[in-house]
C-alpha cells in the first residue's frame, strides 16, 4: 500500500475580489505572500508535482491541507484541479488547514468542505479501513483565529480518537491525518502561536495507546520523517512539506512523499521525492530520497 502525501500548496488567487474583501486578517495574508520574499510560492510547480504522483502509482492521495493563502474558493479550485485526473481512479481523503478556515467567514461557509466534496471526511477521529493491518484516521484541527495560527484537536475529538484506537483490534496499526504535528523536530524552532494549543493533552492520547501510529501532516515548511522516541516510540511523524514553495534550499518546491505501507509490526518506507535544478541536476528531474537509505 502506498500513500501520496501532499502538504501545503497555498495558492494565492485574488484577482477580481472588491476591496472590501481585503481589509482584516485576509488582507495582512495578501500582504506577506506579495512583499515577503522568503516566502513565495509558484503554483506552477503543481502540474509537475501531478505528474510525478502519477508515474509513482500510488494507492490513495492523502491531502494534509492549507489548499490556500485566504480561505478563498478560487484558491482551493485552482489548487485542487491539477490533481482532480488522479481523483477520478484513486481513493483519497483531506483535511482542512488553518489556511483553508483563515477567516469566520470562510468557516461558517464550509468553503473547504464544498470544494473537497467526498474528500472531506463527514467524521473525525473514527478508523476507516486503509488496507490490510492498518486504518485511517482523519483529525480536525484547524482554527479560525484573528491573529495567531493556533490549531486544537479539542476535547471530544481527543476522546473519540484515544476510544477508537483502544477499539482496534490488537496488531492493527493507525495512520492519522492532520494538518498541525503534535511535535516538530529536534532543534526545530516552533512558536507558541503556530502550535496546537492542546499538542500535550493530544501526546498523552497517543502515549496510551501502544499500536504502531503513523502520523501524516503539514503546516510546518519542511519535510521530514522523524520516528519518536520514550514514552512515544511508537509514533512516526511525516511531514509532507510545501510543494510549491521556492527558496534556496528547495528553487522547485519540496516535493511530496510516498509512504509505503507494509505489516504493522515493520516500519513504513518513505520515499521523497523532490524537484531538482541547478547544481543538484537538470531541471525537470526528481530526486528520491528514501528513509531506508541510512539504515
Amino acid at each position: 500500500m502506498r500513500i501520496a502525501l501532499v502538504g501545503d500548496m497555498h495558492v494565492l488567487e485574488t484577482a477580481g475580489l472588491p476591496w472590501s474583501a481585503l481589509f482584516g486578517k485576509r488582507g495582512l495574508a495578501v500582504a506577506n505572500a506579495r512583499f515577503n520574499r522568503a516566502r513565495r510560492f509558484d503554483p506552477g510547480l503543481l502540474e509537475p508535482l501531478v505528474e510525478r504522483i502519477a508515474s509513482a502509482e500510488p494507492d490513495w492521495l492523502v491531502f494534509t491541507g492549507d489548499w490556500s493563502t485566504t480561505g478563498l474558493e478560487t484558491e482551493m479550485e485552482r489548487a485542487l484541479a491539477p490533481f482532480r485526473p488522479l481523483l477520478e481512479r484513486l481513493p483519497a481523503v483531506a483535511v482542512a488547514g488553518n489556511h483553508d478556515r483563515y477567516t469566520r467567514a470562510a468557516t461558517r461557509s464550509a468553503v473547504f468542505e464544498r470544494i473537497a466534496g467526498r474528500l472531506a471526511p463527514s467524521r473525525f477521529a473514527v478508523p476507516r479501513p486503509l488496507c490490510d493491518g492498518w486504518r485511517l484516521f482523519a483529525v480536525d484541527a484547524a482554527r479560525p483565529r484573528v491573529v495567531d495560527s493556533r490549531g486544537a484537536i479539542g476535547r471530544e475529538q481527543r476522546a473519540a480518537l484515544g476510544a477508537s484506537l483502544r477499539s482496534l483490534d490488537p496488531g492493527v496499526g493507525a495512520v492519522i491525518v492532520c494538518h498541525y504535528p503534535p511535535l516538530v523536530r529536534p532543534g526545530r524552532s516552533w512558536p507558541w502561536h503556530h502550535r496546537l494549543a492542546d499538542r500535550a493533552a493530544l501526546l498523552e492520547t497517543l502515549a496510551a495507546s501502544s499500536r504502531p501510529l503513523l502520523w501524516l501532516h503539514g503546516h510546518v515548511h519542511e519535510p521530514w520523517d522523524l520516528p519518536l522516541g520514550g514514552r512515544l516510540a511508537h509514533c512516526r511523524l511525516v511531514n509532507a512539506g510545501a510543494p510549491t514553495q521556492v527558496g534556496a534550499q528547495y528553487p522547485r518546491g519540496q516535493g511530496f512523499a510516498l509512504v509505503e505501507l507494509g505489516p504493522p509490526d515493520a516500519a513504513p518506507r518513505v520515499d521523497r521525492h523532490t524537484p531538482v535544478d541547478g547544481a543538484d541536476g537538470p531541471a525537470g528531474e526528481w530526486r528520491i530520497d528514501s528513509s531506508h537509505d541510512a539504515t
